[in-house]
């Protein structure tokens, strides 16, 4: 995979552990465990009521705290879910996953218009429409055989910039030092353009046939993790 190594004199700052657990979850940081084979709830994040609900549509049931994603299938927050947890200055997502195919591409999803972020898998092809940071910005594709093993994905913003990174294994990153220098990517100047919050609020999704993936937990913070030092 191609990413680039951000560099520079600014600190990195100190690793940022937040709650990956629903048990641990707290008023900034929002967690949903893959238990069932419906509409998942979470705790945490300040939310309450329907907007702790992911909705999922085409999702397999849960097993071993994964659920399948095949052909279209998606997993939706809510539009003040979203609006809560993305709309400051820093914030996180991360996911827990398996089971990649081989050729995936993955597609971290920020999109001009104002939607949230959200996972895509395709087959040569970007997810419509075109994932970006801020109009013009797209985040590189990160193509990658992590086969049937377990690996951690995380999109945050911190000290405005916007970074990505892909790991192996079941640690959950604290900051841009958890990813390899091959597995970690920084947009300069990047950020959430908020706007259109009901027009895509798909949180995990996929995209294109043939290819597939399992989701576990779902972290969304208010808070971002360690900054790339640029």
């Amino acid at each position: 995979m191609f990413m680039c190594d951000g560099s520079g004199a600014a600190a990195r700052g100190l690793p940022v552990y937040l709650p990956v657990t629903e048990a641990a979850a707290d008023a900034n940081t929002f967690v949903c465990e893959m238990q069932g084979s419906g509409s998942e709830t979470g705790v945490g994040g300040g939310l309450s009521g329907v907007d702790l609900v992911l909705t999922p549509s085409g999702v397999g049931a849960a097993a071993g705290g994964y659920r399948a994603l095949n052909g279209s299938a998606y997993f939706n927050a809510t539009q003040a879910a979203l609006a809560a947890l993305l709309n400051g200055d820093e914030w996180t997502i991360m996911w827990a996953m398996r089971n990649m195919a081989a050729t995936a591409q993955i597609w971290m999803a920020m999109l001009s218009n104002g939607a949230t972020a959200h996972i895509a898998l395709a087959s040569g092809v970007p997810y419509s429409p075109v994932p970006q940071v801020t109009t013009n910005q797209n985040l590189p594709t990160c193509v990658d055989a992590m086969g049937t093993a377990e690996f951690r994905m995380a999109l945050w913003r911190k000290k405005g910039n916007v970074h990505y990174g892909i790991k192996l294994g079941t640690v959950w990153p604290t900051g841009w030092d958890s990813f390899p220098v091959t597995g970690r990517q920084v947009g300069l100047g990047g950020g959430l353009n908020v706007g259109a919050w009901s027009t895509h609020q798909k949180i995990a999704g996929y995209s294109s046939g043939g290819l597939a993936y399992d989701v576990g937990t779902i972290v969304i913070s208010k808070i971002g993790l360690q900054a790339a030092p640029v």
